[in-house]
């Protein structure tokens, strides 16, 4: 929300990765499963000049002991929107042409 009250527009998409290495045998039964990465992204835009990405990584084998979607992402977005608004507020002034 903006200073003035007016509704600060914020749109994204989301995307969670669980990279592994599968391996199958007869039947279609799982004989290994490796663990190579995760991540989750969300790639946004608030009102019509800004743009991101915000992604939580894990490398390595350490992957398995994390269980975390997108929403992470989306919730570090809403963390930092305190420090964003000085920001936003400057762009709400009407921008100059330079000289």
């Amino acid at each position: 929300m903006r200073a003035d009250g007016r509704v600060l527009p914020v749109g994204g998409k989301t995307g969670t990765g669980d990279q592994r290495y599968d391996t199958y045998g007869a039947g279609g039964r799982l004989i290994q499963s490796r663990v190579v990465n995760r991540s989750a992204t969300f790639v946004f835009n608030i009102d019509e000049r800004f743009f991101g990405t915000l992604i939580a990584y894990v490398p390595g084998a350490q992957a398995a002991d994390y269980d975390f979607t997108s929403a992470l992402p989306v919730q570090l977005l809403k963390l930092l929107a305190p420090q964003l608004m000085p920001m936003l507020a400057r762009a709400d002034a009407p921008m100059t042409p330079p000289p």
